[in-house]
């Protein structure tokens, strides 16, 4: 039955293919114009439908530039509640600005976190900037697919798991664009790849994708973080501790939750039970409720979730009873690479902005 209904989709698929190919020829012969702003820009994207870990990425190129660099992040916002361009302020939130958004500016309050979904209109204003506060590169997040810009450096993710060429075009898979179109990247990044790899396993998926001469192709690591409470000091009293014998409901609203799953039943052997949403939830009132009853019924029991799934249950503070926020936690995660691979992509970006991606 599965397969009748996949074979199906491939009639909506070719005809999606036949739009994505149209389009990407008028670019590719100048027939539709891509603009290249005076601030260099670097893109991080993918050619699948979410679930690469895009913002841990823009999060790692932060930390590699900012001490260099006066850096901003460009991004749309998905899920914000709001439509005009916003330039995020600590006093924003996800409903806002967007999950994503909001867990950046968190984290790095010194970066200018520009939300709109428009590119280029974007960038436009960011050039009409003063000095003292025009960025010297701004990431584009998520900018693959929009041609209008043509970034200084294009960087593609792909999943170590289901790599683009193991994928097919949306309704049939999850590529929005063909996988031909890895291409346009400088870069292109297996994300979730196993700490202990089987190295004839990951030279088999690095032949695969069949990168060109000047593509350099790199591995990257999810590290999970240590387990912190979302709520600020104040609202998570000492003797609400998380530790490795607590009870555990593991909540989680993004694409494939299976890895952060399995990261939580690893470090919390006591985890009682896992509830799923789709990716960007918006957690209704009622869904919070539930979440609180189960807190407030058991005072020994903890929810562990994702860091993008507490910027969202940040914004719906006011629904979370103060006797029970010291009992929700977040488990970060940060990208890492091996050394010699960081160090060949800090000096490509660090060429990408000197010369604005331009042939020298």
């Amino acid at each position: 039955m599965e397969k009748r209904r996949n074979i199906l989709l491939w009639i909506p698929t070719v005809l999606y293919g036949m739009a994505v190919g149209i389009r990407n020829f008028a670019f590719d012969k100048g027939i539709l114009k891509s603009w290249r702003s005076e601030i260099p820009t670097i893109c991080v994207g993918n050619l699948s439908v979410g679930g690469t870990g895009k913002t841990p990425h823009i999060e790692l190129l932060i930390s590699l530039l900012k001490g260099e660099y006066k850096v901003a992040v460009l991004t749309r916002g998905y899920g914000r509640k709001t439509k005009r361009p916003i330039i995020a302020s600590p006093e924003d939130d996800a409903t806002r600005i967007g999950d994503e958004p909001y867990q950046i500016k968190r984290k790095f309050p010194e970066v200018m976190v520009y939300v709109d979904g428009n590119r280029k209109r974007a960038l436009e204003k960011m050039e009409m900037m003063p000095p003292g506060e025009r960025p010297d590169v701004v990431l584009l997040d998520d900018g693959f697919q929009h041609r209008r810009v043509t970034p200084s450096y294009s960087i593609l993710l792909t999943p170590y798991r289901k790599p683009y060429y193991k994928d097919y075009l949306m309704p049939y898979g999850r590529l929005r664009e063909s996988r031909k179109e890895a291409v346009r990247a400088e870069t292109i990044v297996l994300t979730g790849t196993p700490q202990k790899v089987n190295i004839n396993e990951k030279r088999l998926k690095i032949e695969n994708l069949r990168a060109l001469a000047f593509q350099d192709v790199f591995s990257s690591y999810i590290k999970y973080e240590r387990p912190c409470c979302l709520f600020n000091r104040e609202e998570c009293s000492s003797h609400e501790q998380l530790r490795q014998d607590s009870d555990i409901q593991v909540v989680s609203g993004i694409a494939d939750p299976t890895a952060f799953q399995n990261a939580c039943l690893s470090s919390f052997p006591k985890v009682i039970d896992f509830i799923s949403y789709p990716d960007h939830h918006d957690f209704s009132k009622e869904e919070i409720g539930v979440l609180v009853r189960d807190l407030e019924s058991d005072p020994h029991l903890f929810i562990l979730t994702t860091e993008k799934d507490g910027m969202r249950l940040l914004a719906k503070k006011k629904w979370i009873s103060e006797s029970v926020r010291g009992r929700i936690w977040i488990l970060p995660i940060s990208i890492d690479m091996d050394l010699e691979d960081k160090i060949i992509l800090l000096r490509k970006a660090k060429k990408a902005i000197k010369f604005n991606g331009l042939p020298l």
